[in-house]
């Protein structure tokens, strides 16, 4: 075969259409797998740690209400601690349930946590009727014995919290890592195509490579953190496919980050310092804020509770204690309004195991 201009194209375009056919299987099997991950890390990860969280709220709130039915010794009005409790402990089964149905591979271990609950369970209804029987004499010695069984449930609770954040954390990072290097291969592939395609033709080289820079440039402002980053597809060849790719990408990744932001009670991560990072709209919302407005305020400054600048602060707690740490306390963001709540506190960590800030919940 003689190498004429025309053969000569040809086979510089085969060469192009081999790269792109290769580039284009390379790129549909990690941004599939990417997209796997993603989903994985959003209906187990957050999913799983969510429950974990669920859960743990209903166990606070069943011994919550036994102690209010002991402390009001089950008078006229002040009855309804039973009703409640039996409400929030088959709220706890609801929630296991779920947990198990997502992470079959715990089911054993969650089933020891359902048979440490029900034993929880029966033990505070026991000693709430110490107390309502027999008033504080009875019921402090039932208190103590309670104790141990309260103690149990916690420390089961906090195992499983830990053990379904690391699986939610890991799962992201394994997403992140895959699209990275979606992303570098990706961009490997384009700039060879580049280089080959403007001997060619300059314009097609042109065209190309301002397709391939737009990804990339939107790409690196995705990598640093931008999720807003509008990715523009104006082609229907390899690049527009890579755009699509990008773009369910970003999709899948976001939607992750709205679980948190639909989770209707206050959830935010602070550095060191009491800067917040992170705020969902519902912990906004406490100080009539966006959580943009949030992020770089101290937390104090947004909540102003009883315990803010004190040792009593469930997150300060949490940094110096490396353990989950949960606080009653009132809210004052503003002059008129009072708020009674409970928040925990959890130490967050960097690769290196070092506490670099808190998360509350």
């Amino acid at each position: 075969m003689k190498w004429t201009i025309r053969n000569k194209m040809l086979a510089s375009f085969g060469g192009v259409l081999v790269l792109l056919l290769i580039q284009l299987g390379v790129n549909w099997n990690m941004m599939t797998n990417g997209i796997e991950l993603t989903k994985y890390a959003q209906v187990k990860g957050y999913g799983g740690a969510t429950l974990a969280m669920e859960i743990n709220l209903d166990v606070v709130q069943v011994q919550a209400w036994l102690t209010d039915i002991s402390a009001t010794g089950g008078a006229e009005g002040f009855d309804d601690g039973y009703d409640e409790a039996e409400k929030y402990a088959k709220q706890f089964h609801n929630h296991l349930a779920e947990l198990i149905d997502l992470h079959p591979d715990y089911q054993s271990k969650l089933e020891d946590l359902g048979e440490s609950f029900d034993r929880f369970y029966e033990k505070g209804k026991w000693m709430a009727n110490e107390y309502i029987q027999g008033g504080p004499d009875f019921g402090n010695v039932a208190m103590g014995e309670f104790d141990a069984f309260a103690e149990d449930i916690g420390e089961r609770l906090e195992v499983l919290e830990a053990e379904m954040i690391d699986e939610a954390t890991t799962s992201i990072a394994s997403a992140l890592d895959s699209n990275n290097s979606s992303k570098n291969i990706g961009l490997l592939f384009a700039l060879v195509i580049v280089a080959i395609t403007v001997t060619i033709s300059l314009v097609l080289s042109g065209k190309l490579s301002k397709a391939i820079g737009g990804l990339a440039a939107s790409a690196d402002v995705i990598a640093g953190g931008d999720l807003d980053e509008k990715i523009v597809v104006t082609t229907e060849d390899e690049t527009g496919q890579l755009g699509k790719s990008l773009q369910v990408m970003v999709k899948n990744i976001k939607e992750k980050v709205d679980i948190l932001n639909k989770i209707p009670t206050p959830v935010m991560s602070i550095d060191k310092n009491f800067n917040i990072e992170f705020m969902n709209p519902a912990g906004a919302s406490v100080g009539g804020l966006t959580p943009e407005k949030c992020v770089g305020m101290k937390c104090y400054e947004i909540f102003n509770t009883k315990h803010c600048n004190t040792e009593h602060c469930a997150l300060g707690q949490a940094m110096r204690k490396d353990t989950i740490v949960t606080e009653k306390t009132v809210a004052n963001p503003n002059p008129t309004t009072f708020i009674p709540i409970q928040y925990t506190g959890a130490p967050l960590k960097n690769e290196k195991g070092e506490i670099v800030g808190a998360l509350e919940y």
